[in-house]
């Protein structure tokens, strides 16, 4: 399913415009994105797991690897890879969910 998200397919259509009208008309959901793509920059977003190459977010368009990074934080975050102690760990979680949050409630307007 994230690969289909990925390339857009027309599955994904109604996640896909969600995403599209965050991205357009939400300075959250931006400042969300570009301070994971900060930090990714600086640090990749490792797979604790070790079985994925680490994710850098290029630039605020690229979609692929922002997907991969909020994938990736979940995963972390769910199989034990996230130290709620940890300063960096927190900043992650928290623009991961601003992100989500936005675009998730972009997707459950389109539902009224």
């Amino acid at each position: 399913m994230l690969d289909e998200l990925k390339t857009k397919s027309p599955n994904m259509a109604s996640l896909v415009e969600a995403y599209d009208t965050a991205r357009s008309s939400d300075p959250l959901f931006m400042q969300g994105v570009r301070a994971l793509r900060g930090m990714s920059r600086e640090d990749p977003i490792q797979d604790v797991r070790g079985r994925h190459k680490p994710v850098t977010i290029t630039d605020d368009e690229d979609f692929p690897n922002l997907l991969e990074a909020l994938y990736r934080i979940r995963c972390n975050l769910f199989h034990g890879g996230k130290d709620a102690n940890d300063a960096r760990d927190q900043v992650l979680v928290k623009n991961a969910a601003l992100v989500l949050k936005q675009w998730i409630g972009e997707l459950i307007k389109g539902w009224d």
